[in-house]
């Protein structure tokens, strides 16, 4: 009776210890781990956009002054570099409007289609072009991986965030 509880217990041992790393070892193999991002956030934030000169972008940024007890905005023009592969985005797709003048709707795939490569990035694809003066925007400020401590940031992707304000 003893060395038959003994031979049950040694067998429930071995199911609880065996069973578990065989599954184990069925498992695929886990998923490579993303690319880590080429460039380094320095800093971001709205900005309204004055002008693009060359490979530079001049913009007009609210600084906080101390005055008094409280604190006020004054707005000061900034210039900062833009990188070669800057990525703008747009908060909506394009107008388009059908015969009767009215706006168009977009099908699922033609937004698809116009989100670019990376769907789940925010808003659409656009250019440089679609710039406006007075726009407000957000500016995203970064440099290279691996790059000097002393290089200078520059703007590596901007999203534009609404029309022009009159």
């Amino acid at each position: 009776m003893r060395y038959r509880v003994l031979r049950c217990f040694s067998l429930v041992a071995i199911m609880c210890f065996v069973i578990p790393f065989s599954s184990a070892q069925d498992k695929t193999k886990p998923a490579p781990k993303p690319e880590k991002p080429k460039r380094i956030v320095v800093g971001q934030g709205q900005v309204k956009f004055v002008r693009l000169t060359g490979d530079e972008i001049e913009v007009l940024v609210r600084v906080p002054v101390r005055k008094g007890r409280g604190i006020q905005y004054k707005e000061q023009k900034q210039s900062f570099p833009i990188a070669k592969d800057v990525q703008v985005r747009v908060k909506n797709p394009p107008l388009a409007f059908d015969s009767k003048g009215r706006p168009k709707k977009w099908t699922a795939d033609e937004l698809q289609k116009f989100k670019g490569p990376d769907p789940k990035a925010w808003g659409y694809t656009g250019s440089l072009n679609m710039l406006k003066q007075n726009q407000t925007i957000h500016a995203f400020l970064g440099k290279e991986r691996g790059a000097p401590r002393d290089a200078k940031p520059e703007i590596f992707m901007i999203y534009i965030l609404d029309d022009v304000v009159q």
